[in-house]
């Protein structure tokens, strides 16, 4: 996972540790509404050194004691140890203690961040993402959502990669790897309207993007050029499907500037160009996409080949001549 993200679910914990604590008066200062056996249980978890020992002592307590005010300070007691594991780096302990934790208190919002961070740090993902949508649905955030969509990714769960990646996009658009993977996702169910939507959201995001960190700038450029070319091509089919042409040649020899083999771009080129009535870009691109002989090369062919006759009496003499030049703008 992401460290900027695990990053913001430990300040969470902080924070909310340091909230509970602002506004905890001492359990002596407290109106009494426990009993003297309840109390020595609590001076018992808090004098309780062994970490597991303590949270065992505190899910009992706080199973058996849904009322009482003391279960603010037994809470204390717990999460200071897990935030102080959290500052060590024992993410391990802290999900040994989290489970321990929620056999009493199984709807824990502090422990369900806490052990979303500690699977996270320790590349569980599975773990991250069970824990990650219980602490997403007490305390929702984009930076969440975006580590929810990545996860499932890494997962291959798809339907769950484009629920939490549409969730993140709706708080921030300027998840780029996001925009990506759910453009190249409705490409492929062709669903063209929302491949385009999240393509937008691709090239809007990505000039503002920073070079992340330890990506050297040939790597990075590499990247990008896949993002735009993946985006260009999506708005631009969705465009020639709108019978919108000029827009559709537009976004497609954008894209095919950042990654010249897409033959089915050049085969919508090569049909937008001519249903706008320009019959040489039209061919050109045809023989593009044969050239490249992926998935449309038959059909580019018959399309090339009906336009070369239609301005050539019939016949096919110098279509070569086009074939040669779409081969040499492809090298």
């Amino acid at each position: 996972m992401t460290s900027p993200t695990t990053s913001m679910i430990y300040r969470t914990l902080a924070g909310l540790l340091f909230l509970c604590l602002a506004v905890m008066p001492a359990a002596a200062q407290q109106e009494q509404d426990y009993t003297e056996e309840q109390y020595k249980s609590y001076e018992d978890i808090k004098a309780t050194a062994d970490a597991a020992a303590k949270v065992d002592k505190a899910a009992k307590f706080l199973k058996e004691n849904p009322k009482t005010s003391l279960r603010e300070h037994v809470m204390a007691e717990y999460q200071t140890l897990i935030v102080n594991l959290g500052q060590q780096g024992d993410y391990t302990q802290i999900i040994t203690l989290g489970n321990k934790l929620l056999a009493g208190v199984p709807d824990d919002d502090f422990t369900f961040a806490a052990m979303a961070e500690a699977y996270s740090k320790t590349d569980n993902t599975k773990g991250f993402a069970a824990f990650g949508e219980k602490a997403y649905a007490s305390k929702p955030s984009a930076q969440l959502a975006h580590a929810l969509a990545r996860a499932y990714q890494q997962l291959g769960n798809q339907a769950k990669f484009v629920q939490w990646g549409e969730r993140a996009l709706a708080k921030d658009s300027s998840f780029y790897e996001i925009s990506d993977g759910l453009t190249r996702h409705f490409l492929s169910v062709q669903d063209m309207a929302k491949a385009a939507k999240y393509a937008k959201m691709t090239a809007s995001s990505l000039p503002k993007a920073e070079t992340p960190a330890g990506v050297s700038a040939a790597d990075w450029k590499r990247a990008t050029d896949s993002y735009y070319a993946t985006a260009y091509y999506a708005i631009g089919i969705s465009a020639y499907q709108n019978q919108s042409y000029a827009s559709a040649i537009s976004n497609l020899d954008k894209s095919v500037a950042y990654y010249k083999r897409n033959d089915t771009a050049y085969y919508h080129l090569g049909l937008a160009h001519w249903q706008s009535g320009k019959t040489a870009p039209a061919m050109l691109n045809f023989a593009k996409a044969y050239v490249i002989k992926g998935s449309v090369a038959t059909a580019a062919r018959q399309n090339l080949e009906k336009l070369w006759k239609s301005s050539h009496r019939g016949s096919l003499t110098g279509i070569n001549n086009v074939i040669q030049k779409a081969e040499q703008e492809l090298k």
